[in-house]
């Protein structure tokens, strides 16, 4: 996570942004106030944190102590329901997630990224679910799997498979439209994420993106 924002920040894309400070701890820590205090001392704007699970938890618990409360950005290796659950106590004012498309269906105009994003969670709503993350990592890329099944026989060799879907384009997802063909294997790019902020009245989040990470334009 920090490679991937110092690859952009060394960019020079983003003229308006200064990183004052980097502080690291280790997965098992219970307790991060020496590195809060750090944070306090440069007097920073927001804070980008790279981890996942219990670590998160540590991070935003140390910031609430520390009576901290900056807007923070984080992964969406940390959306899910069972987990941010646990943090409702001590959650910022202001936390932002990089988010899979999925959680855009309240955004998303009508269409077929729209059609599929319903069936999804028509699915697992059906049984009793609210999807997260961790439902959808699996959806988009068993029904890809599925279509190229379809027209290359379930005895294609894995060759086979990998043939068809390396030549995938315009199959709709959940998390947008993918197409295979620039050979990263990836189907979707920026275009697949969302910034969703949490609400914590809801105890949820919402969408506080367009696509892309683009200004979120609101109706008047």
């Amino acid at each position: 996570g920090e490679g991937r924002f110092m690859e952009a920040y060394n960019s020079g894309k983003y003229p308006s942004i200064t990183i004052v400070d980097r502080e690291y701890f280790a997965p098992g820590d219970v307790s991060i106030a020496a590195q809060v205090a750090k944070i306090e001392a440069v007097k920073a704007d927001a804070i980008f944190l790279t981890t996942v699970g219990s670590a998160t938890g540590t991070a935003l618990r140390s910031f609430k102590d520390a009576g901290l409360d900056l807007p923070v950005i984080t992964n969406f290796g940390n959306l899910l329901h069972a987990q941010l659950d646990q943090y409702t106590g001590f959650m910022p004012s202001q936390m932002y997630f990089a988010a899979p498309r999925f959680v855009a269906r309240d955004i998303s105009g009508s269409g077929p990224v729209r059609d599929a994003q319903l069936e999804f969670y028509r699915a697992f709503n059906a049984q009793g679910i609210d999807p997260d993350v961790g439902n959808n990592l699996a959806w988009d890329a068993t029904l890809v799997v599925i279509d190229a099944l379809r027209h290359v026989g379930t005895n294609a060799t894995p060759k086979q498979l990998l043939d068809y879907i390396e030549q995938l384009h315009g199959f709709a997802g959940t998390d947008g439209i993918f197409d295979y063909r620039d050979g990263s294997q990836r189907g979707v790019g920026l275009t697949g994420l969302v910034i969703a902020r949490w609400n914590p009245a809801k105890k949820t989040w919402g969408t506080a993106s367009a696509v892309g990470g683009k200004p979120l334009v609101q109706a008047r």
